[in-house]
């Protein structure tokens, strides 16, 4: 009998060391570090930004409008604040490569002293405040006519030496006019984004999202970034990485971002101008995105962004077709996995900081208990490191994938050494035949171990020479050389359909199929992070009630299948009464916690982690026979295995047909299962869609061009130990049969195997299950496509409760045998 065991947990006192390494406790000083901390990342932030505008300032110059006027390099460095500097830059480095670019980077540079000349002598009001206070912030922020002129001007410059170099053409003249006359205006709206205080932070200080009455400066602020992402997309088009391309990226990104602080309206407006300029049939993705997006924000920023990237697949496929694939959907893809990190990282998260810090000043004013109900914001960590595991998981999970199946077809479906005898003997007999000494090297060598002895070098060089022929045969066979000739000829053909009927080396995963398992992943985080807030305060005032030293700050309780516990405190707070806090919770939580994985998190403030203990526990065997006359591999695969969250889960796969092939089908069928179920990936029996279709995808191309067909049965379990229930996912498996307290169930389902169809036939079925229930999992083999089966129902009903699950297993497959099964055999009992 296999039992689930755990390795014992030590509980992390720190994340950089052990106990001895431990700093001292969080002391007064521990303020000025974090304000140098946040002093890096403002640095770090601004050479960034610095870094993304120089970028955009080289690029700028290749942005033209008709008859080649190119405006908006003079409009941006005109426009900008202090973020002139790096555009600057950029711009003389973009000139290096054109025809005169002494001249070039001269205008630009007189173009930065004019405008600082315009605020020293012209604009001179605030140059006198900001010396009088010892700084200098007057700096490129002269009145927005100033910045429009010298726009003009620099415009015009720029267009003025392109016509003298080009000999005084129409064409030049006519780029000159509109350069001169569309820079002003470029530059009126990009200034809306340099002027003064940033685009979220006063929504952030009312702790709140833009309110619909955003004052004027705010939505001329917005404007200004709306028009900076239009000429940066303008700017992207035509431009790709590694086949996404940017300006479709930089479209959706400003979409999302506009929709998600301005609603949906701005951001409708904002896609469709970015759409018209990246491709005028793809603009109603970025509308209909932002529309969409603008709706589901408030409820879920995932269902946001997964809705916008449905929209966007769906239209791309109608107006584009296949070609989509290339450019435009890889562009969707990234940006929601880009804005979805940074809208966790940076935006909601100091949303829910600001509402934190209201409600622990409003609770504190009230005087009420000494712990209190932690924020939303306070699990922001907590989320961050599950989505991390989730990502990494799944990312890795894939990647084995993807080395076991590059090889499934040299490893699992290599031709067997008996192919290679044939080609061998075939090749004697076809050319000794009409051989003159054919019955004298008959008397003297055996050609059945010669092809022997050549089939083994086939297998292993994959050619064969006439120093791999006996000394004996060799020394005399005039012919020898027409044999080999043969014989490599008819093994590269045979080698030659093998590879045209094995698509394992080309298999892709499907858009689709990885798009669900990030959306599933995503949605799955949220529900288990989400906050009870009746246990939260039953669990805070429980804990205000224990006489301790030094008190805990807040605590909290969250989750949704299992649930677990933060307290948050000092380090004396926590590490020092350990013990009494988890007694504590036990006591008033209707749940036990999992003591040995209970952990100590120590940062900004010492957190102590805890989850919901397991219920059942659980334990198997399993056994598997032979069909009759197979020798060598069995057409079934069973795994049963444990994840690192209380499931428990048993598959069994069913090969069709028999043999080396059927054992090969089956074999990668459970591993692909395995190792997304093991994985801290959101595949599971309840939602296996997305994974079933890949392993569909799979086999279906390994049935392009073969004779032999690839398919499978899956009969999956699920047992849930911390909430007492079982999920059955059948693809035309063998029934399912479960004892409880000297009643007999069948599960069963008229579903198809998996590989056969182009969409996968699946059903679900969800048993609650309790302690001494016996679950017998079977493949084919027992009941041979009988609907009823007598003889094992009477067997389950006079041993399931007092035999051993090992002699259960055994009588199962001795019986099946008895009553004439000659298929391949597989068992796996499991007792709750």
């Amino acid at each position: 009998m296999e039992e689930k065991t755990k390795s014992e947990q030590v509980i992390d006192l720190t994340d950089e060391g052990d106990l001895g390494e431990r700093a001292e406790p969080i002391s007064e000083n521990s303020k000025t570090e974090e304000e140098k901390d946040r002093a890096q990342g403002r640095i770090l932030a601004r050479l960034i930004e610095w870094v993304l505008f120089a970028l955009l300032g080289y690029l700028c110059p290749s942005a033209a409008l008709p008859f080649g006027a190119a405006p908006f390099g003079a409009a941006l460095l005109c426009a900008a604040d202090i973020r002139a500097i790096p555009i600057f830059l950029g711009l003389c480095a973009s000139s290096i490569s054109s025809e005169n670019p002494l001249l070039l980077i001269g205008i630009w540079s007189a173009t930065l002293c004019v405008r600082l000349l315009a605020v020293l002598l012209i604009d001179n009001s605030r140059a006198k405040q900001s010396a009088e206070a010892g700084s200098f912030s007057y700096v490129f922020k002269e009145r927005t006519s100033l910045k429009l002129a010298s726009a003009a001007l620099c415009a015009f410059s720029v267009s003025l030496l392109r016509v003298l170099a080009s000999g005084f053409l129409y064409y030049d003249i006519f780029g000159l006019i509109i350069s001169t006359a569309a820079a002003p205006i470029a530059a009126l709206f990009l200034s809306g984004a340099f002027s003064e205080g940033k685009l979220v932070e006063k929504a952030l200080e009312k702790g709140e999202i833009y309110p619909r009455r955003a004052q004027k400066q705010d939505m001329w602020k917005a404007v200004g970034w709306a028009s900076l992402c239009l000429l940066t997309t303008f700017t992207l088009k035509g431009n790709s990485v590694y086949g996404i391309s940017l300006a479709a990226f930089c479209a959706m990104c400003s979409t999302l971002f506009f929709s998600r602080t301005k609603g949906m309206i701005f951001g409708g407006v904002v896609g469709l101008l970015c759409g018209l300029v990246y491709s005028p049939i793809c603009a109603p993705i970025f509308v209909f995105s932002a529309f969409a997006s603008g709706v589901f924000f408030p409820m879920s920023v995932t269902l946001a962004l997964w809705s916008s990237f449905a929209i966007g697949v769906g239209w791309g496929f109608y107006v584009k077709g296949i070609s989509a694939l290339s450019g435009l959907f890889p562009a969707l893809l990234a940006s929601a996995l880009l804005f979805g990190v940074a809208d966790r990282l940076f935006i909601a998260p100091r949303i829910k900081e600001k509402l934190g810090t209201k409600d622990e000043v409003k609770e504190e004013s009230k005087n009420l208990p000494r712990v209190v109900l932690l924020p939303d914001s306070a699990l922001d960590r907590v989320r961050l490191d599950n989505t991390k595991q989730k990502i990494k998981s799944l990312c890795e999970t894939l990647t084995s994938l993807s080395e076991s199946f590059s090889g499934s077809g040299e490893g699992r479906f290599r031709s067997p050494a008996a192919e290679y005898f044939d080609i061998c003997e075939g090749a004697f007999e076809s050319t000794c035949a009409s051989c003159e000494n054919r019955e004298e090297c008959r008397k003297k060598v055996a050609t059945s171990k010669e092809s022997q002895g050549l089939s083994r070098v086939l297998l292993k060089n994959r050619a064969v020479c006439i120093s791999d022929v006996g000394r004996t045969l060799s020394g005399f066979c005039h012919r020898l050389p027409d044999i080999i000739d043969e014989i490599n000829h008819n093994a590269s053909l045979a080698m030659r359909r093998s590879f045209e009927s094995d698509r394992s080396e080309i298999f892709a995963l499907d858009y689709a199929a990885i798009a669900n398992l990030l959306a599933e992943a995503q949605v799955d985080e949220a529900e288990e992070i989400k906050v009870d807030a009746e246990l939260g305060k039953r669990l805070c005032a429980a804990i205000g009630k224990l006489e301790l030293e030094c008190m805990p700050k807040g605590a909290a309780v969250f989750g949704k299948r299992r649930k677990r516990i933060t307290i948050q405190g000092s380090y004396e707070s926590i590490a020092a009464n350990f013990t009494a806090l988890l007694d504590c919770a036990e006591e008033v939580l209707p749940f036990k916690l999992d003591r040995k994985g209970a952990r100590i998190h120590e940062g900004s403030l010492c957190e102590l982690l805890a989850e919901e203990a397991e219920t059942l526990s659980v334990s198997f065997a399993q056994r598997v026979s032979l069909a009759e006359g197979e020798r060598e591999v069995c057409g079934d695969s069973v795994r049963s295995f444990f994840d690192s969250d209380g499931h428990f889960y048993t598959c069994i796969s069913d090969g069709m047909g028999s043999g080396r092939h059927a054992a090969a089908v089956s074999e990668i069928s459970a591993d692909f299962l395995e190792r997304m179920l093991s994985a801290d990936s959101p595949v599971s029996c309840r939602s296996p869609k997305a994974a079933l279709e890949m392993l569909n995808c799979f086999l279906q191309s390994k049935n392009y061009g073969s004779e032999s067909e690839c398919s499978a049965t899956i009969d999956l379990l699920e047992l849930d130990t911390v909430r007492k229930q079982a999920y059955f996912c059948k693809c035309g498996a063998a029934p399912t049969y479960i004892f409880r307290k000297g009643n007999l169930y069948k599960l069963r389902s008229g579903t198809m195997p998996i590989g056969i169809l182009d969409s996968v036939d699946c059903r679900v079925i969800k048993f609650d299950v309790d302690e001494g229930d016996l679950v017998v999992m079977i493949s084919d083999g027992v009941v041979q496509g009988k609907e009823e089966c007598p003889w094992l129902y009477d067997l389950l009903s006079h041993s399931a409760e007092s035999d051993r699950l090992e002699t259960i297993a055994e009588r199962i497959v001795k019986n099946a045998k008895t009553h004439g099964s000659r298929d391949d055999i597989s068992v796996c009992v499991i007792r709750v």
